[in-house]
């Protein structure tokens, strides 16, 4: 008999607290939809939170591969450009004796450098210092440049032997 007088006792404080505590949640609720539909430039910043960038950070290009900075080439050449995230397309721009130039573009990875299929028959070119410039078609990326010479003719001795 006390248990149950005990809770005719407790009862009204229970449902009052239980209406007190779905006024609240009520509340919360409708705050959460107001902030949802607001704009966010109208949202007071938050601290402590990381937002995720809305695009995708520029490529890179990194380095030429099939040769190197300063080198003598000569023959069949497979040279590819090594990239890291978004690029777009690569034009390339090689220039070399006299006012000699031809472009290029490469459109998927690996971005081949290929007058031939397949690569770069150097003796279709003058032997002597070359440049091979690569730019992306994504703006914002810096291009990447390299130095080379070809030497297709065999070197002949100034001197012969006796």
């Amino acid at each position: 008999m006390a248990l149950f007088l005990s809770a005719l006792v407790l009862m009204p404080v229970l449902v009052v607290q239980f209406q007190h505590d779905a006024s609240r949640a009520s509340e919360a609720a409708d705050d959460l939809a107001a902030q949802q539909t607001t704009p966010a430039s109208s949202q007071p910043a938050q601290t402590g939170m990381i937002m995720a960038p809305t695009s995708a950070p520029p490529g890179t290009l990194t380095r030429f591969e099939g040769v190197a900075e300063g080198t003598i080439i000569q023959g069949f050449q497979r040279i590819t450009l090594s990239t890291t995230g978004q690029v777009g397309g690569i034009r390339y721009t090689l220039t070399g004796p006299g006012d000699y130039s031809y472009t290029l573009d490469a459109q998927t990875a690996p971005y081949l450098f290929n007058p031939h299929p397949g690569g770069w028959l150097t003796s279709d070119v003058d032997d002597g210092l070359y440049t091979l410039r690569a730019a992306a078609t994504n703006p914002g990326i810096a291009p990447a440049t390299i130095r080379f010479r070809i030497q297709n003719a065999a070197a002949t001795p100034r001197h012969q032997p006796t």
